[in-house]
């Protein structure tokens, strides 16, 4: 069934992967990076346009109140991010438990195989063409599988025991899914 296996991996899926896939899908999506671009400037902007209509209509100092609203700009500006990444993770975290969804940490099977990628656990099989793959995707703990452009198969790092292991891993699906 699926041709030769030539690699498997045997590894656990827990709350923190998941939540790191869906964290790292958020912010590497086009819409959310517009967003977040636009939530970031428009306030601001709004912040820097007060002390004119203040200074404008009121009796109030255009330099003390722009000084005030200047930091107030750059504290949101920067300080928006770390919080909607923070507030975001809160939500998740928060699905997780409401759906139970892990209780415990899931244990998965990972095979290479000529047709592909096959991906067992519990009772569920997923099997990936080659030429299905999307993309690879990778930070400092995880490797993201794409096999369409909102869903992928979450391979731990530490699965994967030295950096030749994981350059090993990543080789064998660059090289297939181009071959194909």
């Amino acid at each position: 069934k699926g041709g030769m296996q030539y690699m498997k991996i045997r590894y656990q899926i827990n709350a923190y992967d998941y939540i790191a896939f869906q964290m790292y899908h958020a912010m590497h999506k086009p819409f959310y990076k517009r967003m977040m671009l636009l939530t970031r400037i428009i306030p601001s902007v709004f912040l820097l346009l007060i002390p004119i209509f203040l200074s404008l209509f009121t009796q109030t100092e255009f330099w003390s109140s722009m000084l005030c609203y200047t930091l107030l700009a750059l504290l949101w500006y920067f300080g928006y991010p770390p919080a909607a990444k923070w507030m975001l993770k809160q939500k998740l975290k928060k699905i997780i438990q409401r759906e139970k969804m892990f209780e415990e940490a899931k244990v998965y099977i990972l095979s290479f195989t000529n047709d592909g990628i096959h991906e067992t656990h519990n009772d569920s099989h997923t099997k990936v063409p080659w030429e299905k793959i999307h993309h690879v995707a990778e930070t400092d703990k995880h490797i993201f599988i794409y096999f369409n452009p909102f869903s992928a198969i979450i391979v731990p790092k530490k699965a994967l025991k030295t950096k030749e292991d994981q350059s090993a891993f990543r080789e064998k699906i660059l090289n297939k899914k181009e071959k194909k």
